[in-house]
């Protein structure tokens, strides 16, 4: 009975995600800004998705530097991966349970459930593979 309950609440909250407004707090050239519980605004784009993966990117320069976090995951996207770079340097990749609240969900729900707009650039999109190389992508039409 408590399995049961469980799935029930699960399937629930699964629903509020989906039917829920967008999460973003504001847009702005293909940016969209996200609010965390202190108040700081994170903006990522949509890099598309690709063989049921998601990705989205965030963006920071510290003097020369830039620094890139993706953030990805397969459908049902019940779990996401963090990848943070220094510029193409792969720094380091973590793994997270998807759940309500999290910043990190609600960005990614955006993405899958095809509220954000991907970012495309002279027909093709960026893409981080398995081996934490960033490529170039040239889009499909089915994207």
């Amino acid at each position: 009975m408590k399995h049961l309950r469980l799935i029930l609440i699960l399937v629930l909250a699964d629903l509020l995600l989906v039917n829920s407004a967008m999460a973003y707090d504001i847009e702005s050239n293909g940016s969209y800004g996200y609010t965390d519980e202190t108040g700081e605004v994170t903006f990522y784009q949509y890099l598309g998705s690709v063989d049921g993966e998601h990705q989205v990117a965030s963006f920071r320069k510290e003097g020369s530097t830039e620094y890139v976090t993706v953030l990805s995951c397969v459908e049902p996207c019940q779990f996401y991966t963090w990848r943070h770079f220094k510029g193409q340097s792969h720094l380091k990749t973590k793994h997270y349970k998807r759940e309500l609240g999290l910043l990190q969900t609600e960005v990614l729900e955006d993405a899958r459930l095809g509220r954000l707009k991907q970012n495309v650039f002279n027909g093709s999109h960026y893409w981080v593979d398995e081996n934490n190389a960033v490529t170039v992508k040239p889009i499909k039409p089915s994207e």
